[in-house]
């Protein structure tokens, strides 16, 4: 191993001063459009911050009146008489049906038999 010493002076960026120079001016105008475009993009989110705020106040909102709206269930339509009589009931449980009555299981019985498969006579 020798201890000859390596000439690096083609290196040095100061040996061409316009060069170097103009190496300077770039880097300075780079460092300074980036700044700008940061300043930019913090100025965004600070602006987007802001409005977080009057954001979640609108979500509360909606949310209460949603849960307000969810809490009490929706009264449903009385059933309709020709809804019972197209679904194939007797007319006997739709009577009942409508009226409220709580026939007894005899009743049942004789109002299934009134009406055989394929029948609709005791309709």
């Amino acid at each position: 191993m020798t201890r000859d010493r390596v000439d690096l002076s083609p290196l040095d960026p100061r040996g061409d001063p316009p060069r170097f120079d103009r190496l300077v001016r770039a880097i300075v105008q780079d460092a300074h459009v980036d700044a700008q475009r940061r300043s930019t993009a913090t100025a965004i989110l600070v602006e987007l911050a802001r409005w977080t705020r009057p954001a979640l106040a609108a979500a509360a909102v909606v949310a209460i009146a949603a849960a307000g709206t969810l809490m009490y269930p929706r009264p449903q339509p009385a059933p309709r008489d020709a809804g019972l009589d197209e679904a194939g009931i007797p007319v006997a449980i739709a009577e009942w049906a409508r009226t409220g009555g709580h026939p007894s299981a005899l009743e049942l019985v004789a109002a299934f038999r009134a009406v055989a498969p394929g029948d609709t006579a005791g309709r």
